[in-house]
């Protein structure tokens, strides 16, 4: 059984630990920030896209797996968001982290999904570069390839309430 003076020990050892700064505030959003300029991957063909080529858009990219339920569920919505917007202005793309990739090619085909899609199987982009350990991830990314919102979880991609806000912050019209 602990002593008194050992509980009081540990019950004062928590207290600063609690009250150091930072200790209770959220860690930063994935990828905020982070210049996506110099970024390639490959689609799922093998042959390696750069996002440079978008410059001068905005971009959705929803970092997804196929073993996700929430990145699975949300898929619909991000495809009619790839139909709402302007390609001149947008791009919706989305990055898949599965291994196989031909259950990523049976997932796309079965549900209709035509917006770009590219792999980051050995996951270089999404953990190393963006710390992304969540997922569906959706990074907003300015025209100059700098991710300006970071959003964890799915979403309504297919509501303009929702997202137009979003484009916007990142210089969307």
């Amino acid at each position: 059984m602990l002593s008194f003076i050992a509980i009081k020990r540990t019950l004062g050892l928590l207290g600063i630990l609690l009250a150091l700064p930072g200790c209770d505030a959220e860690p930063p959003a994935p990828g905020l920030g982070v210049s996506l300029a110099r970024v390639s991957l490959p689609e799922l063909d093998g042959s390696s896209v750069s996002l440079a080529q978008f410059r001068d858009k905005v971009l959705v990219l929803n970092f997804w797996a196929t073993w996700c339920s929430p990145c699975r569920e949300e898929m619909p919505a991000l495809q009619a968001l790839s139909e709402q917007l302007d390609p001149e202005r947008y791009r919706v793309i989305g990055v898949n982290v599965d291994q196989d990739l031909n259950l990523v090619r049976e997932f796309v085909l079965k549900y209709g999904i035509s917006f770009l899609q590219l792999t980051d199987v050995s996951m270089a982009v999404s953990s190393d570069l963006l710390a992304i350990g969540f997922f569906p991830q959706t990074l907003i990314v300015d025209p100059q390839g700098v991710v300006k919102v970071s959003i964890s979880g799915s979403r309504a991609w297919d509501d303009p309430v929702y997202y137009q806000p979003l484009l916007e912050a990142a210089g969307g019209r």
